[in-house]
This record gives structure tokens, sequence and C-alpha cells, in this order.
């Protein structure tokens, strides 16, 4: 996982993207959610990488089990620390206020119509921070549910 989130070895999400499907398909369908939300980069962070590679990944994943990605709702607004540099609980501060919704472009219909239950997908769950930030940037914004999806865990590598 490393190699294709930091090393550019973007040829990796196929085989992440297949067993993710093999293996939780089943327990994505049945949470059935109306889209899959990426977790957001930095845009800092997307021009020196080049790709957000949890995208990719939920682009994958949509495509196979035909779910839609929605990946301009969700930002990133403020830059944080790496959060493996972190322990548990300043991860947690440091992304308390990093994630918010575009309410702009998206109205509360199109969020009760396209996105009353999604799905974030993020490439390593460690502690959780990332996926509490943007649950809680997404539950402020009017979605009604959402479910988490993690392709590997990481104690800190």
């Amino acid at each position: 996982m490393s190699d294709f989130k930091f090393n550019g070895w973007k040829e990796n999400c196929d085989f992440f993207v297949e067993e993710t499907v093999e293996r939780c398909s089943n327990e994505i369908m049945r949470f059935a959610p109306d889209a899959l939300i990426p977790v957001p980069i930095h845009k800092s962070k997307l021009k020196s990488r080049g790709y957000n590679q949890s995208q990719l990944l939920a682009e994958g994943i949509g495509e196979r089990l035909h779910i839609p990605v929605i990946s301009d709702f969700l930002i990133r607004i403020r830059k944080t620390t790496a959060q493996k540099t972190l322990d548990g609980a300043d991860r947690a501060a440091n992304l308390a206020t990093a994630f918010t919704c575009d309410s702009e472009k998206y109205s509360p219909e199109d969020i009760r119509s396209k996105m009353d239950r999604v799905m974030l997908v993020d490439d390593i769950f460690t502690t959780g921070a990332t996926m509490e930030g943007c649950t809680l940037a997404l539950l402020n914004a009017g979605v009604r549910k959402v479910g988490v999806l993690s392709i590997s865990i990481g104690g800190g590598y």
C-alpha cells in the first residue's frame, strides 16, 4: 500500500480494488450506498503526488459494483500534518476541522437524492481520525448515513 500511496505505483490500485470487491462486495451492497465518497487530500498534496489514491480506489470499486463516485462534495480545506507522524490524540485534533462539504455545488435536495447513504473510501485506517473528521463533515452537510471502507489497516508505518 505504501508504494501505491507514496511512490507513484498506481498500477497497484487494480490489485487492491479486485481484492476489496472479492472480499467486501456483499457488505458494501448490504449497506446500499447511494454513492462512494473518496477521502480527499489537500490540493498541495494532490499536486505533488499527482493523484488521490482514495479516489482511484473508489472509482475502481464503484465501476465494478455500479455505484456512483462523488469526489467533489467532501473537501479537505486545511493542510494537515502527516497522520503517520502523530499519536492517536494528536491525530484527532489534527483532522477535527480539516474537512467540509461543498454546499454551494450540492443543494439539500441533491444530498437527499444522491447522497442520503454514502460510503467513505480511504486507503489506510489507523486510528479512525480521518474517517471521523470526514463523517462529521458529511453528517453536518445533511448526509443521513455514512459507512466506511478502508483498504488496509495500519499501525504507523
